[in-house]
């Protein structure tokens, strides 16, 4: 998820220890921020990042601290990168009715080392709020996603949606072109047999739940 320079080292140290001879159980990482400073839970958007050409703050601190702890951390977090990682985290989030804090509490509970994860806030509702992401399950597939964002590894859900927008996009340009695309005999397009089937598939997997008759009366 997000990364500085010292946590990239933090990790890529840990990572070596995990697999090397002098490995040892009762050592710990800390995730520390594993929120970054609220990043993940929506704080900044792509309208606070620094330009390119901008230079970075000071390491040591101005006059005006808060001013000066803001800038540190929106050029230590707020980079394409992982405006791109949080993004990632969100659309999986709404596959189980969840967050990007949650997929990013969750994802930083599966590193391959013994580790516990460091979340602060002010508020005890959103600290139980943020225990929902012990309940989530991450594949293997969904981390390799979440950290490099290859199509190839888009989890089954995702792919579902993504299926479907296509399918979805052929019926409304057959909708409205007039297209005369039929089965014989039915009045179905091959994409309306289409979309039965994937429905019919993603519900025996468990990825798409039929609407009930309620509902489909509701949508006209």
């Amino acid at each position: 998820m997000p990364t500085t320079s010292g946590i990239c080292l933090v990790a890529r140290y840990a990572s070596t220890f995990a697999g090397s001879a002098d490995h040892r159980d009762d050592v710990v990482v800390v995730g520390w921020e594993c929120l970054a400073k609220g990043f993940l839970a929506g704080r900044w958007s792509r309208d606070d990042m620094f330009a390119p050409s901008a230079p970075l703050p000071p390491d040591e601190p101005a006059d005006d601290y808060e001013s000066w702890r803001d800038a540190r951390l929106r050029s230590a977090y707020l980079t394409p990168e992982n405006f791109a990682r949080r993004d990632r985290a969100r659309r999986l989030g709404q596959v189980h009715g969840l967050a990007a804090e949650h997929v990013a509490l969750a994802w930083a509970r599966h590193p391959p080392y013994a580790s516990r994860d460091c979340v602060a806030t002010t508020s005890v509702a959103r600290l139980a709020d943020d225990a929902r992401a012990l309940s989530l399950p991450l594949s293997p597939s969904d981390l390799a996603w979440l950290a490099s964002g290859d199509p190839a590894l888009l989890p089954a859900r995702l792919q579902f949606d993504r299926a479907m927008a296509g399918v979805r996009a052929q019926l409304e340009r057959q909708k409205g072109g007039g297209s005369e695309f039929y089965l014989v005999g039915h009045k179905f397009s091959a994409a309306d047999i289409l979309l039965v089937h994937c429905c019919d598939w993603a519900e025996s997997c468990l990825l798409y739940t039929s609407p009930s008759p309620r509902d489909q009366r509701g949508s006209g």
